[in-house]
């Protein structure tokens, strides 16, 4: 599932703003920070305050709520094991 959100983020050119608000909040890379969290409904919710960001609480809220259609789909697909 980490790659899988990896190439989300890449594919919406949203992975350089998602590594910069990491860096910038949390002081993480995407590696470290794909090692220490355990949920991939939350990849996107644990990873930063949305409102210290450029973008904003609205914006990453709208890719959160993309990210977790995807991960319900992937449940759906493969149940809580493969996840």
């Amino acid at each position: 599932m980490k790659e899988q959100f990896k190439k989300f983020l890449v594919t919406r050119r949203l992975y350089k703003p998602f590594c910069r608000n990491l860096r910038k909040c949390r002081d993480l890379n995407f590696d470290k920070y794909m090692n220490l969290v355990s949920f991939p409904n939350n990849y996107v919710s644990d990873a930063f305050e949305w409102e210290a960001c450029p973008e904003e609480h609205n914006f990453w809220a709208g890719v959160d709520k993309e990210w977790e259609v995807i991960v319900e789909q992937e449940r759906k697909r493969y149940g809580k094991q493969r996840l």
